[in-house]
């Protein structure tokens, strides 16, 4: 169960963080809204191999969004769907999430700054929501980046997924007809496969003492480019450096904490060599199935 410190943590820590943030939001219709982010990326945010944008930090930008979209500012624009008033009574826990990115985004020609996300409320289910998010730079004519994240409402106390409460429902649902729901399938794990062990830090963590999602995503990452470095991954055709990440999906099954040691499985699909799959384990527990493309060249 969520201490009442990590409640405190999280109310107060996201909080902070969005106030802190130099953008400004607007909103387009009751399920929509517009995030500006006038800096775009930051240094940190590019690899010193290529010079390209690491796939990690367009999660870690896509999640400062989300923190900004979902939070009270000094804004005229109020958060987006009433989540401060939900987040009062009951946490989101994310379920699965995917990554797409435009190859063009990789070009140097391409600017990273300023840079906007439109985030949509685009499927609601009993107790599960996903949200679409679109990157973009307004001088160019098409998106950097499309990031898709379902969550499912957990009650903070019993920690189990809860309904949407009626007020909510009928606000919102009315907004959003059409929608699907977004599930990552569980992957089979060969019998060849490469290993990755990494211990959960703290700057793992996120507000509820738990491994933050984007860590996975770093997990994963770090877990591929090792096993290619060692020469390990035979599989893959090419060297990582002069390819870009086109796609990257995950389903989020158990959680893990800070201490934990983290076994990170890596394999190519015998289907497709551009398909590289993960599973993460603590233990016996799976904490998650991924998989991502890169693009040929």
């Amino acid at each position: 169960m969520a201490s009442l410190a990590a409640r405190k943590g999280h109310t107060l820590g996201r909080w902070a963080i969005a106030k802190q943030l130099a953008y400004t939001k607007t909103a387009i219709s009751p399920v929509q809204m517009r995030i500006d982010i006038p800096g775009g990326l930051a240094y940190e945010s590019f690899s010193s191999m290529d010079g390209r944008p690491l796939p990690q930090s367009l999660f870690l930008l896509f999640e400062s969004a989300r923190s900004y979209a979902f939070w009270p500012v000094s804004s005229k624009t109020g958060p987006l769907v009433d989540s401060h008033l939900l987040l009062k009574d009951y946490l989101y826990f994310i379920a699965s999430a995917r990554l797409d990115i435009n190859r063009k985004f990789y070009e140097e020609a391409s600017p990273k700054f300023p840079l906007s996300i439109t985030k949509t409320f685009d499927y609601i289910g009993k107790s599960s929501s996903a949200i679409t998010s679109v990157l973009e730079c307004p001088s160019q004519p098409f998106s950097y980046a499309t990031c898709r994240i379902q969550t499912v409402l957990v009650d903070s106390k019993t920690r189990k997924p809860s309904p949407f409460p009626d007020w909510w429902r009928e606000k919102y649902a009315p907004f959003v007809q059409g929608g699907q729901s977004m599930i990552m399938h569980h992957l089979e794990k060969p019998r060849a496969v490469e290993t990755y062990q990494t211990k959960v830090s703290y700057s793992d963590i996120d507000a509820y003492l738990h491994t933050n999602w984007t860590s996975y995503v770093g997990f994963c990452l770090e877990a591929f480019y090792e096993s290619v470095f060692r020469n390990q991954n035979k599989s893959f055709d090419g060297q990582v450096t002069g390819k870009c990440l086109k796609s990257f999906e995950a389903g989020f099954r158990k959680e893990s904490s800070m201490g934990d040691e983290l076994n990170v499985y890596s394999w190519v699909s015998d289907q497709d060599k551009r398909d590289i799959q993960f599973e993460i384990k603590h233990n016996d527990d799976i904490c998650l199935h991924a998989r991502m493309e890169y693009y040929e060249t």
